[in-house]
C-alpha cells in the first residue's frame, strides 16, 4: 500500500466543513464561523487572504482559495500531484469564489502570472488623499489599487504620511 499525502490545510478546512464549524459559500467565495455567524478571521500574504488555525496543538496557516477549493472538490477527489496548484483565472487573488478557481501545474501558474502594473498620476494622487482622510488602510488600498503594500508604503512614504525605515 502506497502513502497518501495531502496538503495539512486541505485536511483541515474539510474536518472544519464536516464538523460544521466553518460554512463556506463556495458562489461568493466566503467562509463564515457557525458560532459567530461571521467571516473567519483572515490576513493578507503577498496579496493571498489566509487564515491560522489551531490544529493538534500547531499553529497552521491555510489560504482561503486552497480551502475553498479542497471543500468544493471533497479531499478524495484533489489529486496528490504537488506540482498542481491553485490558481485565480482572473488574477484577483482576494477573489475566491469557486468559479474563479483551477488547478493547474506550477509550471503553467508561473506563465500566468500579469506584468506589473504602472499607476497613474491621478491614481496615486487618490491613494495617499485616501489614506489621507483616514478612509482605508494600506492593505486595502494595496487590494483597491492591484499593487503591493510595499508599493502603497512608497508612496505614502514620498507624500510624508510615513516616516522613512529605520
Amino acid at each position: 500500500m502506497t502513502n497518501v499525502y495531502y496538503h495539512t490545510g486541505d485536511i483541515i478546512a474539510c474536518i472544519k466543513h464536516d464538523t460544521g464549524e466553518w460554512q463556506y459559500n463556495l458562489i461568493e467565495g466566503t467562509i463564515t464561523s457557525r458560532k459567530t455567524g461571521k467571516p473567519i478571521p483572515t490576513y493578507l500574504n503577498n496579496g493571498y487572504l489566509f487564515t491560522t488555525v489551531h490544529h493538534l496543538g500547531r499553529a497552521v496557516n491555510i489560504p482561503v482559495h486552497r480551502a475553498i477549493y479542497a471543500v468544493a472538490l471533497g479531499i478524495r477527489n484533489i489529486p496528490l500531484d504537488y506540482s498542481l496548484e491553485v490558481d485565480h483565472i482572473n488574477h484577483i487573488r482576494t477573489d475566491n469564489r469557486i468559479a474563479n478557481l483551477r488547478l493547474i501545474p506550477h509550471k503553467e501558474n508561473c506563465q500566468n502570472s500579469l506584468p506589473r502594473r504602472r499607476l497613474t498620476e491621478e491614481a496615486k494622487t487618490a491613494l495617499v488623499k485616501s489614506y489621507a482622510t483616514g478612509r482605508c488602510t494600506i492593505e486595502l488600498l494595496s487590494m483597491e489599487y492591484n499593487c503591493s503594500r510595499q508599493t502603497v508604503q512608497r508612496l505614502l512614504r514620498a507624500a510624508g504620511y510615513i516616516r522613512g525605515k529605520r
